[in-house]
């Protein structure tokens, strides 16, 4: 198999000098990732970022800290403020696609796995990210920790302030709701990185839940602990489903406003792509009920059975798939792989990027 990986960028410090060195270190990626966004958008760029600019306001009185990061990454890479967080807002823009006439979004999936259902009770917060391949050049790892606050890792684009990752106690990913409902809330990353700050599942609902969101996303999250649980959204509505009998799972669905809609089998039409990939995510977990390990989680994220979930150009459902993750939250660590997690090795990464191994514990070279 392939050993590929992705860029690892590690910052320290106040918000704006920690986005401004993400800015200059990134800058290549960081236009790169520009030119993507611009080409995924049926308009141009100037109504755009006119529209994501509305939500500023919001965004720099609930969360002045990461809006200083932003304001640092565009004096690094020389983008104007309105562009950088246009960017941030991307997949926000993409999610409420009917707005402008745009293609369906990026489709996701993403589960938890905890308690009786793991090996020693560990948990497990998994992602695959899908979406165009055009991305996959602007793909990064990054370690931040601002003053004061706790480090996490989070694999995102370069240019943007967080994505899916964990922190020493929580993990997250996420999975886009399409819809026509929209609003000036906090982009995307911006949420990420509001729970990543948390200690616990219960914390982390409590960061998303309590404040408006630009776009419909699901955000699946686990806690050393064991509590996992998948909080569905709207911009102003949402719905969170506990993992009480030890999974949750989630994936990409369109949702044309009005309450979230519960995430079980029961709820998606017989075939439908849902309705296929939360079965076969149930019964392959179930094959090894109190004995997934890290082996098994990674043979559910290359599987290629009903619901295709690992699912990429030429089979499934035809999405390239940029990266797939596993974190083991009481670990502290997250294996990442590049592109489809079928044709390549997992990097292992742990919190404090001391180390980084290959595969199971094989030593990287």
């Amino acid at each position: 198999m392939k050993d590929e990986r992705f860029p690892l960028l590690e910052f320290r410090g106040a918000p704006y000098e920690i986005g401004r060195r993400h800015g200059s270190q990134l800058k290549p990626l960081i236009q790169r990732a520009m030119t993507t966004f611009a080409e995924s958008m049926p308009v141009p760029m100037k109504t755009v970022v006119a529209h994501a600019a509305e939500a500023i306001p919001y965004s720099s009185e609930q969360e002045p800290d990461l809006m200083e990061e932003v304001r640092g990454i565009a004096d690094g890479s020389g983008f104007s403020l309105d562009e950088i967080f246009a960017l941030n807002a991307s997949l926000d823009l993409q999610a409420t696609a009917r707005r402008f006439d745009a293609a369906a979004p990026p489709d996701c999936w993403a589960s938890a796995v905890s308690g009786a259902a793991t090996a020693d009770g560990r948990t497990f917060v998994t992602w695959t990210a899908e979406d165009s391949a055009k991305w996959l050049p602007s793909c990064v790892l990054l370690r931040i920790e601002s003053k004061g606050g706790l480090p996490c890792l989070v694999w995102t684009f370069a240019g943007f302030v967080g994505r899916p990752g964990m922190n020493p106690h929580l993990g997250l990913s996420a999975v886009c709701l399409a819809g026509s409902e929209s609003g000036n809330g906090l982009p995307y990353p911006f949420v990420c990185r509001r729970a990543l700050r948390q200690k616990t599942t219960l914390d982390a609902i409590e960061a998303v839940t309590t404040v408006k969101r630009m776009s419909g996303m699901n955000y699946t999250l686990g806690d050393a602990e064991g509590r996992i649980a998948t909080i569905e959204t709207t911009p102003r509505s949402h719905r969170v489903i506990h993992g009480n009998d030890g999974w949750v799972a989630c994936t990409g669905l369109t949702n044309d406003g009005g309450a979230p809609r519960l995430k079980t089998l029961a709820d998606y039409a017989e075939g439908s792509v849902p309705a296929l990939r939360l079965k076969r995510i149930d019964d392959l977990l179930h094959e090894c009920w109190g004995r997934n390990a890290l082996a098994d989680i990674q043979r559910i994220q290359r599987d290629h059975g009903p619901g295709d979930l690992c699912a990429h150009d030429g089979r499934g459902w035809g999405i390239p798939c940029l990266c797939a993750f596993i974190c083991d939250v009481k670990a502290s660590k997250l294996w990442v792989s590049h592109g489809n997690p079928c044709e390549g090795e997992y990097v292992e990464y742990d919190l404090g990027l001391e180390q980084e191994r290959l595969g199971q514990g094989r030593a990287s070279t």
